[in-house]
């Protein structure tokens, strides 16, 4: 879903099985599979109830983003209650992927930005890419103190939780470094329904967890 000058609603849709094939390996120009774009966004916007699942059986090194947001300006995005799952494993090249990205290469994002009760899970892995469960690589403006939270940010690797500005960062220095997500979980395994067809119902069986209870 491409959003642009948009103001409005993106609620309860079910994203699953984008393919790009592409071979390219430049940032620059990137081959790019995404669940939620939005960009030049204006007014109040919203990503609210959705489940994206990409990546499946996809082993190439196209750049993977469930949600990303680029090149908005004074507007406002919530994003509220979506659950991210990014699989797959990448055998040759790649760039990076994450579950939720705000800005790309020279494509500055600095809506104001509220996140709240999401599953960034991004279990992508392999190649010289990086997988990331959270990404803001554009600026601090709009990027309030505990502008995510009450979510779970997950990835391949520890190391790679969350990017800030262009660092690397696990989920203790995430939180330290982008003043956020102080009530967040990481780590935490996460049982889905049916991860290919996006059907991404939480699965956890009957013994409580941090997500469910």
């Amino acid at each position: 879903i491409m959003a642009t000058d948009f103001g409005g609603v993106i609620n309860a849709n079910r994203i699953y099985n984008i393919i790009n094939l592409s071979t390219g390996n430049t940032a620059a120009t990137p081959p790019i599979v995404t669940g939620i774009l939005f960009r030049f966004t204006g007014g109040n916007n919203a990503i609210i109830n959705n489940m994206i699942s990409i990546g499946s059986g996809q082993d190439n090194g196209a750049s993977y983003f469930g949600m990303i947001n680029l090149a908005g300006s004074t507007n406002v995005l919530n994003i509220i209650n979506n659950t991210v799952h990014i699989a797959g494993t990448v055998t040759a090249g790649g760039l990076n992927s994450a579950a939720f990205q705000r800005g790309y290469n020279t494509e500055v994002a600095t809506p104001t930005i509220t996140m709240r009760n999401n599953i960034l899970d991004n279990q992508r892995s392999g190649g010289v890419g990086k997988h990331y469960a959270i990404s803001n690589i554009s600026s601090t403006i709009g990027w309030d103190a505990n502008a995510s939270n009450f979510s779970v940010l997950n990835s391949s690797s520890a190391s790679t939780i969350g990017n800030w500005l262009g660092a690397d960062h696990t989920f203790t220095s995430w939180q330290t470094a982008s003043s956020s997500d102080g009530q967040s979980f990481s780590g935490e395994t996460v049982l889905y329904t049916n991860i290919p067809n996006a059907d991404l119902h939480l699965n956890m069986g009957t013994t409580p967890t941090v997500l469910e209870s």
